[in-house]
C-alpha cells in the first residue's frame, strides 16, 4: 500500500505551486522584482513578500492588486508596512492542505478530555486560527474556533490542552497581568500555576533565573508558558528582563503577549524588531477589539504526518479525534508495560465503580460523584482513585498479588495470554476457579470488585459514614444525585468513600470472562425495566434524569444540542434546546416543537425536551422508531462507562 504524503510533503508541494503561480502573473504583468522570494506559513494561508526592483506608484500597486483574485494582495495598515509598501508586496494565499476542527466538539469529546497522553500546548493563534503543538508526536494542529468572539478565542489559548489532572507535571503556566482580569480562567487553571505572582517585577526575575538555570544544565522536564497581558507596555517598563529570555524558547520557556494596538507615535523600528523577536507570539488588540498577529509561530512544513478531520462523517469525528491525540488502540502485543503504565489504565476502571445497596435498586456512581465536584476537589477525587489503585490484585498460579509487585505485564502475540513479570497471570470464574487471563489487548483488561469485600451503601453506619447515608436516604426517596450533591461535604464523602473501597479487593479480570453480570447496564437494568412502555414524555425526561445521575451528560450534552448528531438518533431537531430566552419551544409557522412546560436542568440550565418521539408499531403508518434508538444509545454508553 502506496503510503500517503505527509503534511510537510503537502505544503512543500503546495508553497511551490503557490511561488510559481506569482511568479508567473507577476512577469505576465512586467512587474520588476527580485526572483527570490520570502513566505511565512499560518495554518489558513501562505503569506509570501515580494522585494520590487524599484519602487512603484499607487497607481501601478492598484493594478497588480487588481490582477490577483480578491484579498490575495495584503495591504498593511502599520506604519511601518506604509514606508515600505512601494517596495514590498505581500500576497497571501489561501492554504488547500488545511484542515480544521471546531474547538465547541474538540473540548467536549472524552477522548480529548480524558487522555492520559501528553495534549497538545497551544503556541498561539492570528485574526482566524488557533494553533497547538503536541510535544509527544511534534503533530501540529489548527483549530478554527466557531465562536466570534475574539476574547473567547485567546481564552481558549491554553485551556483546552491543560484538561487532564497529570499534565501539570509536564507544563506550568505564569500570567503577568492585572489581578482582576479573568477570574474565571485564573481558577481553570490554577493548579497549572508556577507562581500565584502576576505583577511583571514578581515573575521576571523567577523566570529569568530558571531559563539560566536550564542553559547550564542543558535540560528541562516541564515547559513554561508566561502568558503577558498588555506586553508591549510590559516590555518596555521591564525591557532588561524580558530581554534576558530572548532564547528562553529552546529551553522551553514560552512568552505569550497580547497588547492593545501599538503607539504608531513612540515606536521605533527598532522597538518593533525587539518586541517581535521575543515574543511568540506577537498578539496585538486593535481599537475596536480585534485581535492580530504579525507572524507566524509554528513552521508549518515541518509537520511530520498530516492530520485530517472529516466533517461530513459527525459519527467518526471522536475517532479521529483520538487518532490526533495518538490514542487509537496501540497494539501492545509482545510489548511490556511497567506498573505505572497499567495503574493508569486500571485506575480508569475504579472511576467506573458503583457502589450499590444489598438488594442493587440503589447505585451511586462514582463518575457522577466526580462530575459536581469542583477543580480543586476533582483532583483529590483522582489523588483517592491512584491510592485505591494500588489495592488491585492479580493471580499468579494459586498466589494473589498486589498490583504495587508488579513490574512488567506482556501479552503475548498469538496466545493472548496475560504474563506478569514473566509469569503467567490466572483470573478467577464465577465458579471460584481460575483461568488463564487472556486478551486482545490491553483494553480488555477490567476490575472486578470481590461481592464479599464491598459493603452495600443500605448496610452502613451512620455515625461512620455521615455522608453516605446522607446520599443514601435521598437516593431511596427517588433524588438524583445531581440534587444531592449540594448538601453533601465533598471531602468528607470521598474520605468515606476511600474507607469503604480501601477494604474491596480489585481483581484483574478480562471483560469477556466479567461477562454481563457485572456490566453497568445488568447492574441497573431494574431502573430501565418497562421505561419503553412509558409516554413519550415520561419516556423522554425519565430517561434524561438517568443520564444525568449516571454522569452521561457531561461528555454527551453536545451530542443531545447537535441537530445533525440527533438526525444520527432519527430526530429532526436537537434532543435539548436551551431555554435562554432567546430560543422558543415553537418554530417558525408556530407549531410545538418541544414540551412548552416542562423543563429539563443540567448543570444550572434549563433545556426544553423535544416532543418528536416516534416507535414502530401496526397501527402507525411511520417506520420512525427513535424511541428504541435512543435508548440504544444510553445503554451502550452506560456499558463504555
Amino acid at each position: 500500500m502506496r503510503n500517503q504524503p505527509t503534511m510537510r510533503a503537502l505544503l512543500q508541494r503546495e508553497i511551490a505551486q503557490q511561488e510559481r503561480y506569482i511568479k508567473e502573473k507577476l512577469i505576465s504583468l512586467l512587474v520588476p522584482f527580485k526572483k527570490s522570494l520570502h513566505f511565512r506559513v499560518s495554518k489558513a494561508y501562505t503569506t509570501f513578500s515580494v522585494k520590487l526592483k524599484k519602487p512603484l506608484s499607487t497607481k501601478e500597486l492598484l493594478r497588480i492588486e487588481q490582477a490577483f483574485p480578491l484579498g490575495y494582495m495584503v495591504r498593511s495598515d502599520s506604519f511601518l508596512g506604509e514606508m515600505t509598501q512601494h517596495q514590498f508586496i505581500e500576497i497571501r494565499m489561501p492554504n488547500q492542505s488545511s484542515h480544521f476542527f471546531h474547538l465547541r466538539e474538540l473540548l467536549s469529546y472524552f477522548c480529548f478530555r480524558k487522555t492520559k497522553g501528553i495534549l497538545p500546548i497551544v503556541l498561539g493563534l492570528d485574526d482566524r486560527d488557533l494553533y497547538a503543538i503536541d510535544l509527544a508526536t511534534s503533530k501540529h494542529i489548527a483549530i478554527e474556533s466557531d465562536l466570534p468572539s475574539y476574547r473567547y478565542k485567546l481564552q481558549q489559548l491554553f485551556l483546552h490542552s491543560l484538561l487532564t489532572s497529570n499534565n501539570h507535571k509536564r507544563v506550568q503556566i505564569a500570567w503577568i497581568e492585572e489581578p482582576l482580569e479573568h477570574p474565571e480562567l485564573r481558577s481553570r487553571i490554577a493548579p497549572f500555576m508556577l507562581t500565584e505572582a502576576n505583577q511583571a517585577e514578581e515573575v521576571l526575575p523567577l523566570i529569568v533565573a530558571e531559563n539560566e538555570k536550564r542553559k547550564a544544565e542543558n535540560t528541562f522536564e516541564t515547559r513554561w508558558i508566561i502568558f503577558v497581558s498588555d506586553a508591549y507596555a510590559s516590555y518596555h517598563q521591564h525591557k532588561d528582563l524580558f530581554n534576558a529570555l530572548e532564547d528562553s524558547q529552546a529551553q522551553g520557556i514560552h512568552l505569550i503577549g497580547t497588547s492593545e494596538c501599538l503607539d504608531k507615535d513612540t515606536m521605533t523600528v527598532k522597538d518593533i524588531m525587539e518586541y517581535n523577536s521575543l515574543f511568540s507570539p506577537s498578539l496585538w488588540i486593535d481599537t475596536e477589539g480585534r485581535l492580530h498577529h504579525e507572524r507566524s509561530i509554528i513552521q508549518l512544513p515541518f509537520f511530520t504526518e498530516e492530520t485530517v478531520i472529516p466533517f461530513e462523517f459527525y459519527q467518526l469525528l471522536d475517532k479521529r479525534i483520538n487518532e490526533i491525540l495518538g490514542r487509537t488502540e496501540i497494539d501492545l502485543l509482545g510489548k511490556s508495560m511497567d506498573f505505572q503504565q497499567v495503574q493508569r489504565t486500571l485506575s480508569s476502571e475504579i472511576n467506573r465503580y458503583h457502589l450499590c445497596s444489598s438488594d442493587g435498586r440503589i447505585t451511586l456512581s462514582l463518575s457522577a460523584i466526580r462530575s459536581t465536584l469542583d477543580h480543586m476537589h476533582q483532583k483529590l477525587f483522582y489523588d483517592m482513585i491512584e491510592r485505591l489503585s494500588k489495592n488491585i490484585y492479580y493471580s499468579v498460579g494459586e498466589t494473589p498479588e498486589k498490583l504495587t509487585h508488579l513490574k512488567e505485564l506482556r501479552i503475548e502475540p498469538e496466545s493472548g495470554q496475560v504474563l506478569i513479570n514473566d509469569k503467567v497471570a490466572y483470573t478467577s470464574t464465577s465458579e471460584g476457579g481460575l483461568v488463564p487471563l487472556i486478551v486482545q489487548s490491553i483494553y480488555d483488561l477490567t476490575l472486578h470488585a470481590v461481592p464479599q469485600t464491598v459493603t452495600a451503601l443500605d448496610q452502613l453506619d451512620e455515625a461512620t459514614y455521615p455522608q453516605l447515608h446522607l446520599v443514601t436516604e435521598a437516593l431511596q426517596r427517588g433524588e438524583a444525585y445531581k440534587e444531592i450533591a449540594p448538601r453533601t461535604t465533598p471531602i468528607a464523602l470521598l474520605s468515606e468513600i476511600e474507607d469503604i473501597l480501601s477494604k474491596a479487593k480489585f481483581q484483574l479480570a478480562s471483560k469477556k470472562e466479567v461477562g454481563e453480570d457485572t456490566s453497568p447496564i445488568h447492574k441497573n437494568k431494574h431502573i430501565l425495566e418497562g421505561i419503553d412502555e412509558l409516554p413519550n414524555k415520561d419516556f423522554a425526561f425519565k430517561l434524561l434524569e438517568f443520564m444525568r445521575d449516571y454522569g452521561l451528560l457531561e461528555n454527551n450534552l453536545i451530542t443531545l444540542t447537535d441537530v445533525q448528531a440527533c438526525k444520527n438518533l432519527g430526530h429532526t431537531f436537537p434532543i435539548l434546546l436551551e431555554a435562554d430566552g432567546e430560543n422558543s419551544s415553537k418554530d417558525n409557522s408556530g407549531r410545538d416543537r418541544y414540551y412548552p412546560n416542562d423543563l429539563f436542568t443540567y448543570n444550572g440550565k434549563e433545556y426544553y425536551v423535544t416532543n418528536d418521539w416516534y416507535e414502530r408499531t401496526i397501527e402507525k403508518s411511520s417506520n420512525r422508531d427513535n424511541r428504541t434508538r435512543f435508548l440504544e444509545w444510553i445503554k451502550s454508553l452506560l456499558n463504555k462507562q
